[in-house]
């Protein structure tokens, strides 16, 4: 079924390639149901979709539903998703993981995600790390009032 639909979206014929695809996506298909979740971004479905293909091993959308969950102030279940994604060779997540807890006022849980990487160079999670630390009060500054290096 799935392949069917993908020869209707070479072919140009979008109604024909979202009805094969639900039909594969319904049958338990996880990359129809990634291209569902794809295909009903910001409509109601969108969630269900995504919740098929997170269970189904699909660890990009375990992001993205873990990302939607805590929008909508679903924490728990959220970083259930997060912990997910990770655990399923997502490693980048642990950047989105320690932003979420810092975000949860639990900057000391959100450290150990990014200091590894703050570490070995990435500026992005050495902005993170210093904002856990400064919410921790372990913030530190250069001695004698040099400047740090600029960014």
């Amino acid at each position: 079924m799935f392949a069917l639909a993908m020869i209707y979206l070479k072919r140009g014929d979008d109604d024909a390639w979202k009805s094969w695809c639900r039909r594969a996506a319904e049958a338990g298909l996880v990359g129809a149901t990634r291209a569902m979740g794809l295909v009903t971004a910001d409509t109601d479905e969108e969630e269900s979709w995504l919740r098929r293909a997170a269970d189904g091993g699909a660890r990009h959308e375990m992001l993205h539903l873990a990302n939607m969950l805590a929008r909508k102030g679903q924490a728990a279940e959220a970083e259930q998703w997060y912990h997910a994604a990770i655990a399923h060779g997502l490693p980048s997540v642990r950047h989105d993981l320690a932003s979420f807890l810092i975000a949860q006022d639990r900057p000391a849980e959100a450290e150990p995600y990014v200091r590894a990487e703050a570490e070995a160079g990435s500026w992005p999670a050495a902005r993170l790390l210093a904002e856990a630390l400064e919410r921790l009060g372990r913030a530190t500054r250069p001695p004698n009032g040099a400047r740090g290096p600029r960014p």
